[in-house]
């Protein structure tokens, strides 16, 4: 079945006598309502982690990001010349498709281009071009010819480059996927529920993936280390969802200490 999508993004007015409740066809039973957490959840729409803002409804415990919440029917690309992305509840097909942005299956929504066979997650699709903050710039590219700076591969997986995001020196860059995964393992190994000495241990984690060469000068080190600031502050925000960057300002605290 096709779905005309006609959603609209939520107003920022908020009502404080009432809770607002948003209707979705992928979940006609009940309404969803906007819920701010600080745990993961994996979203109903497209299997993929997020945290911070969700729309969910509590008595069947389904979840959807924002970007699955309010998809577009039709998208187009920079990195896709002449392909348009249609948006779908479930891919076309019975073998497995996988995102060319991020290289992970795509199990549920996401948009599919039928010409050429794309495929993006609702999230990757919206990943911003350039991140600017603190003196730093990170540029987004499609196909970067230089290895990751934190698995030292040049692709994702077979077939699939995937996308990364290049300091504009072009010493560093980061796999969306990377830094995704990054995030998941912190969460796997209990760093994100403040209890004392998980700042630390976040820490450590974060630093090893980071994987600073120990022969590096101390400028090398200092430049890595503002970019890796930038890098889990904000592109950790965007890849899971959370629009409130709340789990983002935690691992940014970590990195000044």
């Amino acid at each position: 079945m096709r779905y005309i999508l006609q959603h609209q993004p939520p107003q920022t007015q908020r009502n404080h006598q009432r809770l607002i409740y948003y209707s979705h066809p992928s979940h006609p039973r009940h309404n969803l309502k906007l819920l701010h957490v600080q745990k993961p959840y994996r979203c109903d729409g497209c299997r993929k982690v997020g945290v911070g803002t969700k729309y969910c409804c509590e008595r069947c415990d389904f979840d959807l990001h924002k970007d699955c919440m309010f998809p577009t029917t039709t998208k187009v690309h920079p990195f896709f010349r002449n392909s348009v992305f249609f948006f779908r509840y479930r891919q076309p097909g019975s073998f497995i498709r996988y995102c060319d942005a991020c290289g992970d299956d795509v199990r549920g929504f996401g948009y599919h281009c039928r010409e050429y066979g794309y495929n993006l997650h609702p999230c990757c699709s919206n990943l911003p071009r350039n991140i600017q903050s603190e003196n730093v710039e990170l540029r987004l590219r499609g196909n970067v010819s230089l290895n990751c700076s934190l698995c030292h591969m040049r692709v994702v997986r077979r077939g699939v480059t995937g996308w990364s995001y290049e300091s504009t020196c072009r010493n560093y860059h980061y796999h969306v996927s990377c830094v995704e995964k990054m995030a998941l393992e912190s969460w796997r190994n209990g760093h994100f529920e403040h209890r004392e000495g998980d700042n630390l241990a976040l820490a450590n984690n974060i630093r090893t993936l980071q994987r600073i060469p120990p022969r590096a000068n101390r400028f090398r080190n200092s430049m890595f280390m503002r970019i890796a600031k930038v890098v889990f502050r904000v592109i950790v925000s965007t890849v899971l969802c959370d629009p409130t960057a709340g789990i983002a300002g935690l691992l940014y605290s970590v990195l000044s200490s």
